[in-house]
């Protein structure tokens, strides 16, 4: 630069400090659960905390002078603003849509108001996009179960320390709720179709509801990495049709089984439903498969059988018998 040694300077040192803001182990694990969510064909969304809020929501937080009635109080739920991201882009032709969005929702109670960071997806239309090699499935329930569990790997949590109870959520026509140690971390299910159609969403919308500030409480400290050695012995299956009450969930069915044998039983699967001719209405049939394995030996046939009358002894005592 002409002249720039003309220039008179103070010859003493002067630095200065630009600090940086350190990632909370919380906003890392936001980061892994979006960067997982994105990777599996999701969009995430950011939505305005204040909409319109009904009157009749007794629970809602309303604005003492709000700008208009579009804009009268904070949200409840993060699945409205979802629903109206998919009416957007339906209205624009694209009818697979898979979105999410990280936000806090606002309460009113009898103890003042309450703010719950939650976590929301919601899905509809085709699993896949469509081409030759596969079916064009719909989305379903057990996708947003599928993403639901594998969020809950980033925390460390068991899965079989879970408990599924079928959810009472008003939003849903049917689903269910993971409860952790005794609390809901999560609901999943099936929006109404009355709220769907209040939003011009003629297409099923399938939802997952995270707890996202309660499922931080319970994030383990993921620095110890435990090593197991592969089993060298094989694992063996059995298959079981039962006939089991209606009122008896698949869940409660896995818990007696866990219960009655938690060393040697490593799966269960269902692999058909049957409801109908030959079958009581009361009543419905499951044919699950039991993948058994000891880690120390092979198994052998006489440890196998007496495993599986183990299990139907135990069944048979809940009204669960063989087909």
């Amino acid at each position: 630069i002409n002249g720039y040694n003309n220039f008179e300077f103070d010859q003493s040192l002067v630095s200065y400090y630009v600090p940086t803001s350190t990632a909370t182990k919380k906003k890392i694990l936001k980061n892994k659960v979006s960067q997982f969510l994105v990777s599996s064909h999701f969009y995430e969304t950011i939505s305005n905390s204040i909409t319109c809020v009904k009157s009749e929501d007794k629970h809602a937080i309303k604005l003492f002078n709000p700008l208009n009635e579009d804009l009268n109080g904070l949200r409840t739920s993060l699945w409205e603003s979802l629903l109206k991201v998919i009416k957007h882009n339906i209205s624009r032709k694209q009818k697979n849509i898979k979105v999410f969005e990280f936000g806090k929702v606002y309460f009113s109670g009898a103890e003042g108001n309450s703010e719950l960071e939650k976590l929301c997806f919601c899905m509809t239309g085709l699993r896949f996009e469509e081409n030759w090699k596969t079916e064009n499935d719909p989305t379903d329930l057990f996708d947003v179960i599928f993403y639901v569990k594998n969020i809950f790997t980033f925390f460390g949590l068991n899965k079989n320390n879970f408990c599924l109870k079928s959810t009472e959520q008003s939003s849903f026509d049917f689903g269910l709720d993971f409860f952790y140690r005794s609390k809901i971390l999560a609901s999943v299910g099936k929006l109404k179709t009355s709220l769907c159609d209040s939003y011009d969403v003629s297409q099923n919308v399938f939802c997952g509801d995270i707890d996202w500030q309660a499922l931080c409480l319970y994030e383990k400290d993921n620095k110890t990495i435990f090593y197991e050695h592969l089993v060298k012995f094989p694992a063996v299956t059995r298959d079981l049709s039962l006939i089991i009450p209606q009122h008896i969930s698949y869940q409660q069915i896995q818990n007696l089984a866990l219960q009655t044998e938690s060393r040697l039983l490593k799966k269960m699967t269902v692999f058909d439903v049957y409801q109908g001719e030959g079958i009581d209405d009361t009543k419905k049939s499951y044919s699950i498969r039991f993948t058994l394995q000891d880690e120390n030996k092979t198994l052998k046939n006489s440890k196998i059988n007496q495993v599986m009358d183990n299990l139907k002894t135990a069944f048979e005592k809940k009204d669960v018998f063989l087909r």
